[in-house]
């Protein structure tokens, strides 16, 4: 099964050298709600991680994982 990765969200905006911030503002206009992201609280929907992928500019493969 496909799971989103926090991990992945956090590490890559990092690399990029974006803020939480700049990336939410970008993405969902809410920086509470991409920090849950961040965090593992909460789960984006696929359009939702669509538009974090091209915010960063990555392939939203990116962000998610394989869950046995």
């Amino acid at each position: 099964m496909l799971q989103f990765d926090p991990a992945a969200l956090r590490r890559i905006r990092e690399e990029r050298g974006i803020s939480q911030r700049k990336l939410s503002t970008t993405v969902t206009g809410d920086a509470a709600r991409l920090c849950a992201y961040e965090r593992g609280r909460s789960v984006p929907d696929l359009p939702t991680i669509g538009k974090i992928a091209e915010a960063l500019g990555i392939e939203y493969t990116a962000l998610i994982g394989w869950s046995k």
